[in-house]
C-alpha cells in the first residue's frame, strides 16, 4: 500500500444523538500497488487514520465534515479514535438553477434553488427556498441515482 494522501485538520463528527462534536483528524488515503509485468498499476483505496475525541458507537457510520467541506463516512474501530473510511471522499457542489427574476432578464434575480452534486452512492439532490423573496424556507429533496426522488422536505438550518 502506497500512501497518496493526508488529511488533517479540525471538523465535526454528528452522531446519532444529533449533537454536533467538534473533533480533530488525521487520514492517510492509502492505494494498493498492483504488480503487472515489469510495473505497477494503481488498485483499490482505502482510508486509515484517527479521529479525536471518541464519539458516537463502536462501528456506528459517522460522517466527518472537514474544515475545507469535504466529507468522508468512516466508523470507529477502537475507543482511541482509531477509524476506516467506508468509502471516497466527497466534496458537495452547489449549481445554481433557479433564480428569482428581476426584470425582463432570465436568472438576473437572487438565487432561489440549487442542485447539489457530489452526494454519496451517485446521487443528487435539489435544495430551493419556498419562502423567497421575503423569507427563508429552505427544503431538501433527494434524487437517487435510479432518478426516484423523495417528498419536498424539512427546513435547512442556516449557518
Amino acid at each position: 500500500m502506497r500512501r497518496i494522501e493526508t488529511l488533517s485538520g479540525n471538523g465535526t463528527v454528528t452522531p446519532a444523538d444529533g449533537k454536533p462534536v467538534r473533533v480533530r483528524y488525521t487520514l492517510n488515503i492509502l492505494q494498493e500497488e498492483i504488480n503487472v509485468g515489469t510495473g505497477t498499476i494503481p488498485g483499490l483505496k482505502s482510508i486509515h487514520g484517527a479521529v479525536r475525541p471518541f464519539c458516537g458507537a463502536l462501528r456506528e457510520r459517522l460522517t466527518l465534515r472537514m474544515e475545507d467541506g469535504r466529507t468522508v463516512d468512516f466508523f470507529f474501530t477502537d475507543m482511541n479514535g482509531s477509524v476506516v473510511g467506508t468509502g471516497g471522499v466527497s466534496t458537495f457542489t452547489l449549481h445554481e438553477d433557479a433564480w428569482l427574476r428581476d426584470g425582463p432578464i432570465f436568472a438576473s434575480g437572487q438565487a432561489i434553488g440549487y442542485r447539489v452534486g457530489g452526494m454519496p452512492n451517485g446521487g443528487t439532490a435539489r435544495i430551493a427556498n419556498f419562502g423567497a423573496p421575503n423569507r427563508n424556507d429552505w427544503r431538501i429533496m433527494r434524487i437517487n441515482p435510479d432518478n426516484s426522488q423523495s417528498e419536498w422536505s424539512g427546513q435547512l438550518r442556516e449557518r
